[in-house]
C-alpha cells in the first residue's frame, strides 16, 4: 500500500493505492509520483514499524559471469564461480508498504516522476512438471528444457542508474540516491518534525514463486548473429 491517510490532504483518508509488491517496489518507490483523487502523490519512503525492522540482506553479481546471489549475511566482492569482481548491494524489503509524502500537489502540465530500474532475477528451486527434455542441435550441441512450478523468483528495484535509495532506519523517508537532496536531519516521513535516523543505502526487494521455463544451451558454438536470432525466436 501506498499510505496517503497520513497527509495533510482529506482525499487521502478515501484513497485504497494497493499493488503487488513486485510491482509497488517500482511504482511507489522514494520520489515516484502516482495522480489519485485529483492530486499528484509523491512516495516520501518506505513505511517502518517501531517494533519491527524490515527484513534485509546483501546482493551481489559478478561483471565477469552474471551469476546472481542474494544473502541474509554480507557478501564478499569476489565472485564464488568465476572468481571475477562483483558489487554488492544491500537491500530490504519493504513488507509494510510505502508513505506518501505530507504534501501533495495538483497536477500540471509536467507528467508524474515514474521509474522502473531494476531487474528481476531466478533463484532457483521449484517443482519439475516435466522430466528434463534433451535434444541435440545440427552444430553438434545439445538443448535442455525443464518446467517448473513454484519456482523462486527475486524482483529487485535499483533506482535511478542503478543507484539505489537511501532510506532513513527510523522513519523510513527515502531518496533516490542518483538525485542526491538527502542529509541528515531530514523531515520525518509522516511527521510535521525533524528526523536524525540514521540513513543506509538500500536497494528494494521482493521474492516471489511463479512457474518457470528453463532452457539450457551446452557446448554450442554460433556466431553472434545466430544468437540474437536464437533470443528473440525464445521471446516471440
Amino acid at each position: 500500500e501506498l499510505k496517503t491517510s497520513l497527509t495533510q490532504h482529506r482525499e487521502g483518508l478515501a484513497l485504497d493505492l494497493n499493488r503487488d509488491l513486485s510491482s509497488a517496489i517500482y511504482e511507489y518507490a522514494p520520489g515516484s509520483q502516482i495522480v489519485a483523487g485529483g492530486l499528484v502523490w509523491t512516495s516520501a519512503g518506505v513505511y517502518t514499524l517501531p517494533s519491527k525492522d524490515l527484513v534485509g540482506g546483501s546482493m551481489a553479481e559478478c561483471t565477469e559471469c552474471g551469476f546472481f546471489e542474494r544473502s541474509l549475511k554480507p557478501l564478499e566482492a569476489v565472485c564464488p564461480q568465476c572468481a571475477g569482481n562483483r558489487k554488492v548491494h544491500g537491500y530490504v524489503v519493504p513488507e509494510f508498504g510505502f508513505i506518501a509524502d505530507r504534501q501533495a500537489t495538483r497536477p500540471g502540465r509536467k507528467p508524474p516522476m515514474r521509474g522502473r530500474n531494476g531487474t528481476t532475477h531466478h533463484l532457483g528451486g521449484g517443482e519439475p512438471t516435466t522430466e528434463v527434455i534433451t535434444s541435440r542441435t545440427t552444430l553438434g550441441g545439445t538443448w535442455e528444457r525443464v518446467a517448473c512450478e513454484r519456482a523462486r523468483m527475486v524482483a529487485v528495484s535499483t533506482g535511478a542508474n542503478g543507484g539505489g535509495f537511501v532510506l532513513c532506519d527510523w522513519c523510513g523517508r527515502g531518496w533516490s540516491a542518483s538525485l542526491g537532496g538527502f542529509g541528515k536531519p531530514h523531515r520525518h516521513a509522516w511527521k510535521d518534525e525533524p528526523c536524525t535516523g540514521p540513513t543506509h543505502l538500500r536497494w528494494l526487494a521482493h521474492e516471489f514463486e511463479t512457474d518457470v521455463l528453463t532452457i539450457k544451451p551446452s557446448d554450442i558454438t554460433m556466431p553472434e548473429e545466430a544468437m540474437w536470432s536464437t533470443l528473440y525466436a525464445l521471446l516471440e
